[in-house]
């Protein structure tokens, strides 16, 4: 409820109604909620199989959803951080990756949401079709998407390469957290991104340096909401220096260059010269 009331009246009605809202309205409201409630909003029920023994039931589960923490006596049996929350918190303390992850980072069971985390961010292949599902559709284009998830990965490759022992790869970083939901469905915005294709893969390639820079070195281990509001700010002055082009003109916006007009017939030449042509063909054998 605190978040809506954040998100309509803060992030929207403030700046002018629908259309108007500088900021992404679930990130302004999850920004606030993070800020303002850090455990609630970072304690997550670790995931369990349906009927497994100490799994939550039915009723249970809506229980934690709706009352909390205190509405089931065994949640604490359960709950864990997210991946990017333990993985900052070891290397905090001084461990390495190989101490982390002895086994190998467990990227297929981040993709079919086995992990911890909030709704929407935990299941990488589900989010990664239905966004696919949003480009095919043509109700977003590959722009920003394709420069968030690029650039957050090769980041993440060139520093691996530099400090294996220290840097996560690039897999880790694509299914882990909210990276493909913002990317398909936060980044994309059609109100707070740019219009053109050239100014849109700058604002993605932005989000994903952000991302990673956040998680790497800020204080949050989650840096996607964070991301996207750094360049929702700067989509104004994006859309300023990127403008796409007008048809018809170039992209500086002076008018193309086709050459000198060619000359057109005057409407009684041109009947003159149909019946000089009718004539002539009567008059041929």
């Amino acid at each position: 409820m605190v978040g809506s009331l954040i998100a309509i009246v803060v992030a929207k009605q403030v700046f002018g109604g629908i259309g108007q809202n500088l900021f992404n309205p679930a990130m302004v409201a999850r920004m606030a909620l993070l800020i303002s409630f850090p455990p609630e909003m970072t304690s997550f029920v670790s995931p369990q199989p349906l009927f497994a023994a100490g799994s939550p039931g039915f009723l249970e589960g809506l229980a934690i959803t709706f009352g909390g923490a205190s509405s089931w006596s065994q949640l604490d049996a359960v709950t864990s951080a997210t991946l990017l929350g333990h993985l900052r918190t070891e290397l905090g303390q001084g461990h390495t990756l190989s101490q982390v992850f002895p086994e190998g980072f467990g990227a297929a069971r981040s993709a079919a949401g086995l992990v911890s985390g909030s709704m929407g961010e935990t299941s990488a292949v589900l989010i990664l079709l239905g966004g696919l599902f949003l480009v095919y559709k043509r109700i977003i284009t590959w722009h920003i998407p394709a420069a968030m998830v690029g650039t957050l990965a090769l980041l993440a490759a060139l520093m691996q390469l530099y400090d294996p022992e220290h840097y996560a790869g690039p897999l880790y970083h694509l299914v882990s957290g909210a990276t493909l939901l913002g990317a398909f469905f936060i980044a994309t915005d059609l109100v707070t991104s740019p219009v053109s294709p050239r100014g849109q893969l700058i604002f993605g390639a932005g989000c994903g340096l952000l991302v990673y820079v956040i998680r790497t070195w800020a204080g949050y281990p989650e840096g996607v909401a964070f991301a996207v509001m750094i360049m929702n700010a700067c989509t104004p002055l994006i859309d300023h220096w990127v403008k796409p082009r007008v048809y018809g003109r170039d992209r500086r916006g002076e008018p193309l260059d086709h050459g000198p007009p060619e000359p057109v017939a005057p409407a009684g030449g041109a009947r003159l010269l149909r019946k000089l042509r009718a004539r002539s063909t009567e008059m041929s054998p």
